[in-house]
């Protein structure tokens, strides 16, 4: 995780935050931005390459989209499931 985005998640805590399987699943009912309502990836690695089952999980059973953010070499980006 970079540090602007550890920072930024001690800076705008969501509701419910969940480490699972290399992500940190935020989830703030009362919100709608998509800091407070999306997963970061944790730790090294490529976003792209991980698992997004236990993303889309998590916030189908909150009746949201999935939004996934990860660090890219380029830059951070974000990524949004399909709809089930």
């Amino acid at each position: 995780m970079l540090l602007i985005e550890e920072l930024a998640v001690r800076a705008w805590p969501a509701r419910e935050a969940v480490p699972v399987d290399g992500w940190l699943l935020r989830h703030t009912p009362a919100l709608t931005r998509r800091r407070s309502n999306s997963a970061l990836a944790l730790g090294d690695g490529d976003g792209d390459a991980r698992d997004l089952a236990p993303v889309v999980e998590f916030y189908a059973h909150r009746g949201r989209r999935a939004s996934a953010g990860f660090e890219r070499s380029h830059g951070y980006h974000y990524r949004v499931a399909p709809d089930a």
